[in-house]
């Protein structure tokens, strides 16, 4: 049970990123988006090295099983999961963006309506789980943090409830 309640707020956590992300993501220009991405891989790497050197020190594991040594020079494979699918769903983004600014704000409500209704109620009402990835969960909650960031925030008036049905 506990780590169950661990794992509802890490999702939730990457939830809020994703969410993030998009809020401050969608205004950013194609050009600057993917020197961004480089830091990350670098981090990735670096962590993964330094993770797996400091089990090879403490004797937590051999010193050169070779598939160990090569999943830590390249975590992007197998690793964790949300950077995994986060450096997937990474280069689209300037695609998505592109797509958000094509739409007026009633399509863009509309999309987010049919997203909100086909992704969770529907599989409930059938009773067939639908296979979505994590991508696709990336996409929706991308999407919701870029319509709060163009229609919610920075209003003149500060009923966001309001806002955010309108």
């Amino acid at each position: 049970m506990f780590v169950q309640c661990l794992g509802l707020f890490g999702r939730l956590s990457c939830s809020i990123f994703i969410l993030i992300s998009g809020f401050y993501m969608v205004e950013q220009k194609a050009e600057d988006h993917y020197r961004r991405i480089d830091p990350v891989m670098a981090e990735m790497v670096f962590y993964s090295l330094t993770i797996w050197l400091a089990l090879v020190l403490v004797g937590g594991r051999p010193f050169f099983p070779w598939g160990e040594a090569v999943n830590a020079f390249l975590p992007f494979f197998r690793g964790n999961w949300f950077l995994v699918y986060y450096l997937v769903f990474y280069p689209f983004v300037p695609f998505v963006n592109a797509f958000i600014r094509s739409m007026d704000q009633k399509t863009y409500k509309r999309l987010l309506l049919i997203l909100y209704v086909v992704w969770p109620v529907v599989p409930t009402i059938t009773m067939h789980a639908w296979a979505f990835s994590n991508v696709d969960y990336f996409l929706v909650m991308y999407l919701t943090g870029a319509y709060i960031r163009l229609y919610v925030h920075g209003k003149t008036t500060y009923d966001n409830r309001r806002n955010l049905a309108v």
